[in-house]
């Protein structure tokens, strides 16, 4: 400093950094202009709770573990391979199993109030004599 006044001396950038401050400055363009995509808006099935295992005519229950990512209320539809539903809309179903031996599948998906709807979810369940 010299009588208050700052003294700036000018230079001279060299190629290389001129070339570094270039590849920064487009970098930084191209963050900045990312759009970042929109947060999901389906539900999320987690899972399936109930038995995995029942005898030929048992009944097990079954519970859908699913959110919303926007906190919405959830609406459910199940369907089964074979046997019986005791509903296919509610978040908890009673299933009877069939009359013969086997694997078979139970398959929830949820939508939310604005029709988004999850993946489905399966839960395959042994039916044993």
């Amino acid at each position: 400093m010299n009588g208050g006044r700052i003294r700036v001396e000018q230079g001279t950038m060299n190629d290389e950094r001129m070339r570094a401050a270039a590849i920064g400055l487009v970098l930084s363009l191209l963050v900045l202009s990312c759009v970042l995509p929109e947060p999901s808006r389906n539900p999320v099935v987690w899972s399936i709770d109930g038995p995995r295992s029942l005898t030929v005519g048992a009944s097990g229950e079954y519970l859908c573990i699913a959110s919303d990512p926007r906190g919405e209320q959830l609406y459910y539809t199940w369907s089964c391979s074979r046997g019986i539903l005791s509903d296919e809309h509610g978040v908890k179903v009673s299933w009877q199993a069939p009359g013969s031996t086997g694997v078979d599948t139970l398959t929830v998906y949820a939508r939310n109030d604005h029709d988004y709807r999850s993946d489905p979810m399966k839960a395959l369940v042994t039916v044993t004599e």
